[in-house]
This record gives structure tokens, C-alpha cells and sequence, in this order.
């Protein structure tokens, strides 16, 4: 393992570990059970139109220490 540390980037190495964390997060939570009421709300949620989000537009583009 410490061979194979070297010869990745830290930007693959901090994805590969989020991407991990992320799966752990997702798998337990699978299955949601919501009423009517929160079904509804939670359909709304779900196709209201993106909102622009300029500072979020400019972190995603520019340089950061992980690229």
C-alpha cells in the first residue's frame, strides 16, 4: 500500500476517499418512508428549477490544491 501511495495524486487519493465515504453514507440511507404530505413536499423539492449560484460556479471551476 505504501508503494501505491506515492504514485497517486493527492487530488485522486482525497476523491477515492470521498467517493468511499460517500457509498457508506448512501448504502445505509436506501430506503426513505415519508407520508403523503412529505412525499409531496419532498417531489416539490425535487422539480423546482436550479438556482443559479455564481460563487458555487466559480469554486467548481477554478484551481484549487486538489487539481
Amino acid at each position: 500500500m505504501p508503494e501505491q501511495m506515492e504514485s497517486i495524486e493527492l487530488s485522486e487519493f482525497v476523491a477515492d476517499c470521498a467517493r468511499h465515504e460517500a457509498v457508506d453514507v448512501i448504502v445505509d440511507r436506501r430506503v426513505f418512508q415519508l407520508d403523503q404530505q412529505q412525499m409531496t413536499e419532498f417531489e416539490n423539492i425535487l422539480n423546482r428549477p436550479v438556482r443559479e449560484n455564481p460563487r458555487l460556479q466559480q469554486l467548481l471551476t477554478e484551481k484549487n490544491i486538489f487539481r
